[in-house]
């Protein structure tokens, strides 16, 4: 008993008064729903939600971009691995310290790829576990 009322004194002196007016009694909402979020949407159309915490020095924040398969739509695929691409391959300006060096690692980590699914396909799990 003493953990749920601790539990929801917390709650209320964390979220209680943080939503706008009427939020807090909306049936059905939760803390994180009382939050003063912001939302906007700067001209390039990339949105943003701010949270303000003063309480707190530091900046956190999160990147995410609808180019996942559940965007694409017949004819226009391929962006999320284009995106992979971009972000862990890099290109021959970005993200890379030598390109000549990198392109011949490409060249065996598809091949250690390649190696590792035929080991899977034939059941060669020894094979597959070493490389994997």
């Amino acid at each position: 008993m003493r953990i749920h009322v601790l539990a929801g004194l917390t709650a209320a002196l964390l979220f209680g008064g943080a939503g706008p007016a009427g939020a807090q009694d909306a049936p059905g909402s939760t803390p994180g729903e009382r939050l003063p979020v912001r939302e906007i949407t700067l001209e390039n159309g990339m949105h943003v939600m701010v949270l303000e915490r003063r309480g707190a020095p530091t900046v956190s924040f999160v990147v995410q971009y609808r180019v996942g398969s559940i965007q694409e739509h017949l004819g226009n695929t391929g962006a999320a691995h284009l995106l992979e691409h971009l972000l862990f391959k890099g290109t021959t300006t970005v993200g890379t310290t030598d390109v000549a060096a990198e392109r011949v690692l490409f060249g065996h980590m598809d091949a250690t790829e390649d190696t590792v699914k035929r080991a899977r396909a034939e059941g060669d799990t020894a094979t597959a576990r070493r490389l994997d």
